[in-house]
């Protein structure tokens, strides 16, 4: 019970990496630690002053059992209002150092590794309301084991608006 709490704390603490410049922050689990192509992840965040920039990130809590160095994500950003879409975009994100092959991110104990990967920054939304933001993962196989959540960070960029 304890490591479970130990783990949990370790997580918010890795994951609140803007500290107070972060306006949302969500994970969701992937059943069985595998991460469907299918199931894509859709994030519901509400921006209330679109003056500032934003900061997108993805963050992932993956295991040593991640059968690849790199993980392709698509992702998209939609006003919810109007379903228009403003952003999509590919990204190809390392998991592991290319020469050495060690695992990125944090984590010392057990399988579980932590990272955050920028998606958007500086970002600008051009209104005040609600967006989504749906990843997907776009590796060449449909089931992609190894991953525990997809999560999403929006953070006040330090930025300023031009």
């Amino acid at each position: 019970m304890y490591i479970k709490w130990l783990l949990l704390g370790s997580m918010l603490f890795f994951f609140h990496g803007c500290d107070s410049n972060s306006v949302y922050m969500d994970t969701i689990t992937c059943a069985d630690d595998v991460w469907k192509r299918a199931e894509a992840r859709t994030f519901h965040i509400t921006i209330a002053d679109p003056t500032p920039t934003y900061d997108v990130y993805l963050l992932l809590l993956y295991t040593t059992d991640f059968p690849y160095q790199n993980i392709f994500i698509k992702h998209d950003v939609e006003a919810d209002n109007s379903h228009e879409t403003l952003e999509t975009a590919l990204s190809n994100h390392m998991l592991c150092d290319a020469k050495t092959g060690k695992l990125l991110g944090t984590g010392c104990w057990g399988k579980q590794r932590y990272i955050r990967f920028p998606l958007l920054r500086a970002y600008s939304f051009p209104r005040q309301g609600e967006y989504s933001v749906t990843l997907t993962q776009f590796m060449r196989t449909e089931s992609l084991s190894g991953i525990e959540k997809v999560g999403l960070q929006v953070c006040k960029s330090n930025t300023i608006k031009e």
